[in-house]
Parts: C-alpha cells; structure tokens; sequence
C-alpha cells in the first residue's frame, strides 16, 4: 500500500531534478485524494513552458530512480485508451510499489 508520506518522500527525491530539466512533477490518483492507495502512486510531470517537451533526460531521471520503466499498456490491468495529451504512459517501481508515470 502506498501512502501520502512515502509519496511525498518519492517526490522530494525526484524534485531536485526535475525542475532542472524544466518540467514539474505533480502527484494524483488515490495516493493525493484518499492519502493512500492499495494499487499503484501517480505521478505526472509536464513542462515548465507548457508546450514543448523534452522526454529523454526526464526518463533517465526516472529510471535511475525507479529501476526500469516499460509502457503501461504492457500491464495486464491496463484499461484501453490514452489521453490525447499524454505523451508517455509508463511504470516503476519504488520500494517494491508500482508507479504509475504520466509524462506530458
């Protein structure tokens, strides 16, 4: 089970970066509305400018510290259709917990 704290130390593992390759993170699902969640922590990032991204060195980021990532879709739970606006759909894993990532 994942819980607001342990999101919250996630996110200020990966804060000091990010920003620095000018997108922002932001937490959602079960985790932020419930403060916990017995299936998976999403995660979305999306940039700074609000139009143009810059993928490549955000996923390095979140496979150093998430181990490897692969598309959602891959997941045998994953429910048909992607979101116009999100580039990439993908998961890791922290601490043995899934993670969902939403990368605009």
């Amino acid at each position: 089970m994942w819980t607001l704290d342990e999101a919250q130390a996630l996110v200020a593992q990966l804060e000091p970066v990010i920003p620095k390759l000018d997108y922002h993170s932001l937490l959602g699902g079960s985790v932020l509305h419930k403060g916990q969640s017995e299936d998976d922590l999403d995660l979305w990032f999306f940039p700074l400018n609000g139009y143009e991204s810059n993928i490549p060195p955000v996923y390095d980021v979140l496979e150093a510290a998430l181990g490897p990532l692969r598309p959602i879709r891959d997941s045998p739970d994953y429910k048909a259709g992607e979101p116009y606006y999100v580039k990439e759909m993908l998961m890791g894993s922290w601490m043995g917990k899934r993670v969902d990532l939403f990368i605009l």
